[in-house]
């Protein structure tokens, strides 16, 4: 029995020659196909009034309906859209299933991923050392450390920096600083959580309202694979602007008369350093001299009613006598809301607009629990969805599908299982078709046909990555015959970090690409260093036999049939494409199916099937 089932109406579909196809996720490089199929029906007084009246062109309705289909005593979620009217029959599509799951179209940094504020009586170093001796499913990231190279160590920031995340020396991990004598923030690590990636893959279901099972769970190379983001993970503090102060020349707040008779005007300034910390001070006056009457020109600063700074720094006379001064002072208050004032005399009284000083006041390190901030913050939080690739989930499935060939092979209920393609081998017929067997079916040969596997084209001149490409006789890695119209192409949008000594031996970023999948194997401490695994099993020459060998040789001996038969059993009523069914005295693997119900409960398969 079919029909659509809405909180307005009920259509019964059972009288309609409707079809519907389904393609194998396992053939193709997506998941799922939305089901669309379009119908007529007679606006029957009865739906005329359900529909609001749609036939009345005065009238303005919806068109559009989230309703319920029942099929084969399935309920499904589906979307009813009406197309067109005319006359008493109306003539409206319905789609049912999904091209994707509910998750599939967020960035991987919406999802649900770890996100919560370390407790006040630890700090990110502390915590990092606590989780790098653990593994999953035990933790859900961990801190492995990772060569980087897009930091320029030449520039102010990065002076210090080791060119190393995660950096951990002597059972410690490496910590930034800020020293107030010389007011140099010492940044010399970035502290970077690189999620599991399954708790990725299983967050990204959860999300979508699924609990996923299935052995991807349980594959050794999936449990120790950690993923690197190429993100700026850390807090940036360096130079942050809190105030600027302009003085201009009519701004005076009193005019004092010189011995001569005539006058200089003084200023003052004041703003609140909300922050205590250490702050920067930079700018320049220009101040009028006069020294035939005695010079009564300054700027100096005060804080909270103590000088801090007696006059700018570099002070020279240009050709009018104004005294030219650059301001590059550091100052330091250990209160919050501190009061910072510039003092200024100038010579003469000229009621003019002229800027006679301004400066900026720079946050350069916040004193904060007793410490000096450094510019490179390593926060106390763990926050997971910045420290992933900018990708959506469903491209973030789609890698591992392609990496290591797995499929979604069923759904019962909100359980989604996830599993090794190369497992259907051993899966026993669930549907046996031999009874429709035709004596003569269509068959295709293809053992033309062939496979190459790779990771996405790289840049680089220290690494390569070999590609994988099989046929009916051969697994090559180099000088194969490609054929344009025979070869598929099974591209890998991401790759496994090679590893770099350098200082210590582990795991190089050596591109820069935040649009990619970085894996980077992590097992626990290696003779009590945080380093990444060598990626000997992660490299495709050694995936390829484990995960896509006897798949790759099955589709290319493989013969392609194409067959169709009637029947009214219920068993092939719910015949569904991920079924492997029994057939020509061989196990079949469905590649589509397609379905017509030619009247109530009767129903015409086409099959197209690989044995």
């Amino acid at each position: 029995m079919r029909k659509i089932i809405h909180s307005k109406f009920e259509i019964d579909l059972s009288n309609l020659k409707l079809t519907d196809t389904q393609q194998n996720s396992m053939f193709t490089d997506g998941f799922f196909v939305k089901t669309t199929f379009p119908f007529d029906i007679i606006l029957t007084d009865e739906l005329e009034q359900q529909f609001d009246f749609i036939s009345d062109y005065n009238t303005s309705v919806d068109t559009i309906y989230d309703v319920i289909y029942v099929h084969n005593g399935k309920k499904e979620k589906a979307k009813l859209e009406i197309i067109q009217i005319i006359g008493v029959k109306m003539s409206a599509v319905l789609q049912y299933g999904f091209d994707d799951f509910p998750s599939f179209n967020k960035k991987l940094s919406e999802l649900s991923l770890d996100n919560f504020d370390l407790p006040s009586d630890t700090d990110i170093y502390e915590h990092a050392n606590d989780v790098v001796t653990q593994t999953w499913p035990d933790v859900n990231y961990n801190f492995p450390q990772v060569h980087v190279d897009k930091y320029d160590t030449s520039e102010g920031f990065y002076t210090h920096f080791e060119k190393i995340i995660n950096n951990r020396k002597s059972g410690l991990f490496v910590k930034n600083y800020f020293n107030p004598e010389n007011a140099v923030s010492y940044n010399r690590n970035i502290i970077q959580p690189l999620p599991y990636a399954l708790h990725i893959l299983k967050k990204g279901f959860l999300d979508g309202g699924y609990i996923l099972e299935g052995n991807v769970l349980t594959d050794e190379l999936l449990k120790r694979a950690t993923v690197y983001g190429d993100v700026d993970y850390f807090k940036n503090n360096d130079g942050v602007v809190t105030d600027t102060i302009r003085i201009y020349h009519n701004e005076y707040f009193y005019v004092e008369p010189n011995s001569n008779g005539s006058f200089h005007c003084n200023y003052e300034k004041s703003i609140i350093l909300e922050k205590p910390g250490v702050y920067f001070i930079s700018g320049f006056n220009s101040l009028q001299r006069q020294p035939s009457i005695g010079s009564t020109e300054y700027g100096y600063f005060e804080l909270n009613g103590n000088i801090v700074t007696n006059s700018g720094n570099d002070a020279y006379l240009d050709i009018d006598n104004n005294l030219i001064a650059q301001y590059y002072h550091y100052i330091t208050c250990t209160v919050p809301n501190s009061i910072l004032k510039i003092n200024a005399a100038s010579n003469p009284f000229l009621p003019d607009t002229r800027l006679i000083l301004e400066v900026e006041i720079t946050l350069v390190s916040e004193f904060v629990d007793g410490a000096y901030l450094p510019s490179l913050l390593n926060e106390n939080k763990i926050d997971l969805r910045k420290a992933v690739p900018d990708i959506t989930f469903g491209e973030y499935v789609t890698f591992w599908k392609n990496y290591l060939n797995y499929d979604i092979t069923g759904i019962e209920g909100n359980t989604i299982y996830m599993n090794k393609v190369e497992d259907k081998f051993n899966s026993p017929a669930v549907k046996d078709l031999s009874m429709h067997d035709q004596k003569k079916p269509v068959r295709k040969f293809k053992q033309g046909i062939s496979f190459l596997l790779k990771f996405q084209d790289i840049e680089s001149k220290e690494y390569e990555y070999k590609k994988v490409f099989q046929n009916k006789d051969n697994v090559m890695y180099s000088g194969y015959p490609l054929d344009a119209e025979k070869t598929s192409t099974i591209e890998i949008n991401g790759l496994p970090l090679p590893l770099l000594m350098r200082s210590v031996k582990t795991a190089h970023a050596f591109e820069e690409n935040d649009n990619k999948v970085y894996i980077v194997p992590y097992n626990g401490l290696t003779g009590g260093l945080n380093l990444a695994l060598p990626i000997t099993d992660f490299l495709l020459e050694n995936v390829h036999p484990l995960y896509w060998y006897l798949w790759f040789k099955f589709r290319i001996n493989s013969k392609n049939f194409e067959w169709n038969f009637v029947s009214e059993n219920e068993v092939f009523t719910n015949l569904i494409v991920k079924d492997v069914v029994h057939s020509y005295r061989n196990f079949h693997f469905i590649k589509s199916l397609t379905k017509t119900e030619i009247k109530p409960g009767l129903f015409e398969y086409e099959l197209e099937t690989e044995a």
